[in-house]
């Protein structure tokens, strides 16, 4: 074929609308014979201009097709693109810029010759040939070749936006429809595990990874796609890359780990290259994306990632950034509302009980309720409670009551009856039942034997942190207990325990011991803050029960005080008035009393006289005596 023939030829492929792929295969064709050269082949630079794409050859092996990418700068083909001037190189080998890939199949070649595709002044490829024998190319040769990459470079940059166009078109299209999946759900493992496969269908890599940053914005791992690896692995990547990529807010591309010393440890999960994409939303940072190595049709044959892939990469990252974020604002208002819900029944609770307590109308029926509240199921719910008291005079923590079920069966049979007849206003129930029988229970004996020192430096570290510094203790086993408190754990026959203080005026009256023996049920922090909660209006209520009584007492001792000052009164009232009256009956008595005596002295010749007189003496004497 003539030159002519051949200029033909490339003047009819550039004017045709050819689908990319073919129009490259027909103008790499097409220059190889023109230039009689054993190769032939044709590279296009991506939209950032960062990596050069073999996208099609003759000659060289078809695997090698969009899989050879040279990252910016490796290479000859990235000198004739910098310098925008042709290369010919009797032997490639020994230019400085000579970069062998062996998945290319060009060892067999030993000249090159290439030129670059300019289209407006602007660089879009390379077209090379190449000689399995040692040539030296002419000017003709290298003004062939520059013909040919003239006369179909703005052919070839139509086509090539063209394809990107519809490329891109169904890359959002892919994207859509994973949108829709993604936004279904408000399980975030779920979104990252469909991010991650929509990510592997548009983009193929060796490794992928995700963090998702928790409320408080640490960085966790929540996909990594080497299966059997320990994520730990990931922490030197997550130290370099990922930080850098979430501080900066800009995707981090590493196309040649090799030559990149800014990171150290990408080797754990990359051979050539590593892209690093934030996960941002509404400009909050909610987790990142890392691929490593661009696989290709070879198993082993790893390359970097083209800006498109990266642009991708990005839209998949926002996609999923949107949904995680709102996931997670799902989440935290679920945790709201759960929390809010369990705020209203803790209150709800805290209010029938204080109703019940202040309901009581004696100090052994006050303690019957609050131990029923801490052991109902309605209530607080624990298997088993004991109420301790301070006797300060003695200096002993003396238990007072203890409430709960004397065996396993016990609890069972009691559960059982609880569930067939739950009552449905908690406060009478209270006041009406004692549903463990306290009075002949075991565990109430068992509870009123209890006496540990309140003070002094003999009581034990769970009591002293209890009673002398008013603290709450979660006892979660034999760890936690010291030596000192094995009388305490021994008594109680159970290891894992906990006590509130009952404190009015930053004063320990006592303390409640609670525990869950018969169902095993790990005491929670949520169950120690209701325990202490309930524990102060307890405390109040036990102390003004005891003001109560003791007001009730010193009421009936003023009151019998009080009777007796009447009678003292009244009596008092008497004697005056009997004085008053013995005080007028001595004068005339002393009077009649005189004149009988002179009467008795003077008739005692008239018998009759005398003994009316004696009478009246005798009467006298005897009212006198009175």
């Amino acid at each position: 074929m003539s030159d002519n023939d051949h200029i033909l030829s490339i003047g009819r492929i550039s004017g045709s609308r050819l689908h990319l792929q073919t129009m490259l295969d027909q103008v790499v064709k097409s220059a190889q014979e023109q230039l009689g050269a054993d190769a032939c082949a044709l590279l296009l630079l991506d939209e950032s201009k960062q990596i050069l794409t073999l996208k099609s050859s003759h000659g060289l092996w078809r695997s090698a097709v969009d899989a050879v990418r040279l990252p910016r700068g490796k290479g000859v083909s990235w000198r004739i693109v910098r310098e925008k001037k042709p290369a010919a190189l009797p032997r490639a080998k020994d230019d400085p810029d000579f970069h062998f890939v062996p998945e290319s199949g060009e060892e067999d070649y030993t000249s090159m010759l290439g030129v670059p595709i300019i289209e407006e002044d602007e660089c879009i490829g390379v077209i090379y040939v190449q000689s399995k024998k040692e040539t030296s190319y002419s000017d003709e040769d290298i003004s062939r070749l520059e013909k040919i990459s003239q006369q179909v470079a703005g052919a070839i940059k139509a086509a090539w936006d063209m394809d990107r166009i519809k490329e891109k078109a169904r890359v959002y299209t892919k994207l859509n429809g994973s949108s829709r999946l993604i936004n279904a759900t408000n399980d975030i493992e779920e979104i990252v595990r469909i991010t991650t496969n929509v990510a592997s269908e548009l983009i193929g890599a060796k490794v992928k990874a995700v963090w998702v940053a928790d409320i408080d914005g640490k960085l966790k791992v929540k996909h990594f796609s080497e299966s059997g690896s320990d994520p730990e692995l990931l922490r030197p990547v997550c130290e370099t890359v990922v930080t850098l990529a979430t501080v900066s807010r800009e995707t981090v591309n590493v196309a040649d780990i090799s030559a990149d010393t800014r990171f150290e440890g990408l080797d754990i999960i990359a051979a050539v290259s590593v892209v690093c994409c934030p996960m941002i939303f509404e400009e909050r940072v909610v987790g990142a994306i890392v691929l490593a190595d661009r696989i290709t049709e070879s198993p082993n044959y790893f390359v970097a990632f083209t800006s498109e892939e990266i642009h991708i990469l990005s839209a998949v990252a926002q996609t999923a950034a949107q949904a995680v974020d709102r996931a997670r604002t799902h989440q935290q208002l679920e945790k709201a509302l759960e929390k809010n819900e369990q705020n209203v029944r803790e209150l709800s609770i805290l209010f029938q009980l204080s109703m019940a307590m202040r309901r009581t109308l004696n100090l052994g029926d006050l303690l019957r309720v609050i131990l029923s509240c801490v052991t109902v199921g309605r209530g607080l719910g624990f298997n088993r409670a004991i109420l301790f008291l301070v006797d300060e005079s003695a200096g002993l923590l003396q238990g007072t009551i203890g409430m709960g079920p004397d065996s396993a069966e016990h609890a069972g049979r009691i559960w059982n009856d609880l569930k067939e007849q739950p009552p449905e206003d908690l406060v009478p129930w209270l006041l009406d039942h004692d549903i463990f029988e306290v009075k002949n229970s075991q565990f109430n004996r068992l509870a009123r034997s209890l006496k540990f020192p309140a003070a002094g430096g003999d009581e034990s570290k769970i009591i002293s942190k209890v009673i002398s510094h008013k603290m709450a203790v979660n006892i979660e086993g034999a760890g936690d207990l010291d030596q000192s408190d094995m009388e305490l754990r021994s008594a109680i026959g159970c290891e894992r325990f906990a006590m509130a203080p009952l404190v009015v005026r930053d004063t320990a009256l006592g303390a409640i011991l609670v525990d869950n023996l018969y169902n095993s049920n790990p005491i929670t922090n949520s169950d120690m803050e209701l325990l202490t909660r309930f524990a102060a209006p307890a405390a109040w209520a036990i102390e003004n029960m005891k003001l109560f009584e003791k007001w009730v007492a010193e009421s009936e001792e003023r009151l019998d005080l009080e009777k007796q000052m009447a009678r003292v009164e009244r009596m008092s009232t008497l004697g005056e008035v009997y004085a008053e009256l013995a005080h007028e009956l001595k004068n005339p008595l002393v009077s009649i009393g005189g004149f009988a005596r002179r009467l008795i002295s003077t008739s005692k010749n008239d018998k009759t006289s005398l003994k009316y007189a004696s009478i009246i003496a005798g009467e006298v004497d005897r009212l006198e005596t009175l």
